[in-house]
């Protein structure tokens, strides 16, 4: 999921859980443990839940198993076994968990043993710990180093910020993994311990980054807004703003901060994009064209820009140039809006039929793709197929406005070819 669905989404997390499987952003889809209550799910979520988790920390842990036996292969043994730690913690199957015990046997024996943490799964250590001390894992997997967690955080940050988050250390340290681990209350927590005299941007960014994950939109603008002031070249900050209004439907506002950025000469294609973003938001649809196709050429193939300038050009009749940029965001076997894309063409229904319902398949609580299975029979004239899918649809309380209106097109149009 881009940032502005992990922000801004107004999906429960359970759906927002299933979705991240769907996509196979496993370390997404773990970061939703600490936001659902099973006690408060009825039994069949509650499976569904155990069952979506155990599909996302076997599929992490795998990555990590086969980015282990890669280090293991190439000599660098002390990666290697960072790796099989990780997947150690994630596997959640028997069976996986004694394939990485086989894969670890098979390093030779280190001499002292650290446990490492990834950004977005690994637990920490609990509060009256010192950061970088060596304490003993509860299930016996090693010891754990927040450097190397921070590391990896790092690593998802534009490279200009990595040193000075490699650099952290003491309770921020702690409250950052927290907080991307998606631990809300721990990280907040830490936060609020952080001395006033060591609240830097970083610490300001990130307690709003946490705040803007958690909806508490006027909390995380506060936070944003010292960080800005405290360093007004904060672009992580400035990104997270923009995102924050459009969210909140005030795109002038949006536009306002990203003035300074636009007065660049040129322009960074984030900065283009996020303007693309604010000019369509505005109603101005030729303006956000021709700043998501700056934004595109300037080398940043961000898909969230490529989606939306191609529903601006297939809204224009310019289905040539939309359906190329829909076929480069992923493989046709599994990229949905390309699927849409054909099926308001009315192309390739069978095939697309069988994605919308394996999409369905791993979400069955969504509309959408319940919708859109829907569609494609009644576009392949199986009306009897169609019918009590839409029946179903319409019975809805809680359908999105937009879906509710296609299904009332669907339904007319059902009607009127039975004449």
């Amino acid at each position: 999921m881009g940032l502005f669905g992990r922000l801004f989404g107004a999906k429960p997390p359970l759906e927002r859980l299933r979705q991240a499987v769907r996509q196979q952003a496993w370390a997404e889809a773990l970061s939703y443990r600490d936001e659902i209550e099973p006690a408060t799910l009825p039994p069949e979520e509650q499976q569904e839940l155990t069952q979506l988790l155990t599909t996302a920390g076997d599929s992490l842990a795998r990555v990590n198993l086969a980015e282990g036996i890669a280090c293991a292969s190439s000599g660098d043994h002390q990666r290697a076994e960072e790796h099989f730690t990780l997947a150690a913690r994630q596997a959640c199957s028997p069976a996986l968990e004694k394939e990485i015990a086989s894969a670890r046997k098979q390093q030779p024996k280190p001499k002292s043993r650290r446990r490492t943490a990834a950004a977005a799964t690994a637990g920490i250590a609990p509060p009256s710990s010192t950061v970088g001390e060596e304490l003993e894992h509860t299930g016996g997997e090693g010891l754990y180093d927040p450097h190397i967690a921070i590391e990896l955080i790092a690593g998802g940050y534009p490279e200009e910020w990595q040193p000075r988050y490699e650099q952290l250390q003491g309770l921020l340290l702690r409250a950052v993994l927290a907080a991307h681990e998606g631990h809300f209350q721990r990280s907040l927590g830490l936060f609020e311990q952080v001395p006033p005299a060591e609240r830097d941007d970083i610490y300001w960014f990130e307690l709003g980054a946490l705040q803007a994950r958690a909806r508490h939109t006027k909390l995380a603008r506060q936070a944003l807004k010292e960080a800005l002031a405290l360093n007004p070249g904060h672009t992580l900050a400035l990104d997270t703003m923009v995102r924050l209004e459009l969210g909140a439907n005030r795109p002038n506002e949006a536009e306002q901060i990203l003035r300074p950025l636009m007065q660049q000469d040129p322009p960074s294609p984030t900065a283009l994009g996020l303007m693309a973003f604010v000019a369509m938001q505005q109603g101005r649809h030729d303006r956000a064209i021709e700043l998501a196709r700056r934004s595109l050429e300037g080398g940043k193939q961000d898909p969230e820009v490529m989606l939306l300038l191609a529903q601006l050009l297939e809204r224009q009749g310019q289905l040539g140039e939309a359906e190329r940029l829909l076929v480069a965001l992923g493989p046709e076997e599994s990229n949905l809006h390309l699927a849409e894309f054909h099926l308001r063409r009315g192309k390739h229904l069978h095939r697309i039929a069988n994605l919308f319902r394996a999409a369905l398949k791993q979400e069955p609580d969504n509309p959408r793709w319940l919708l859109r299975v829907a569609q494609c029979h009644l576009a392949m004239g199986w009306h009897s197929e169609a019918q009590p899918l839409l029946d179903r649809l319409a019975e809805e309380r809680d359908l999105p406005e937009v879906l509710k209106l296609e299904v009332v097109e669907a339904l007319k149009s059902l009607q009127s070819s039975k004449g």
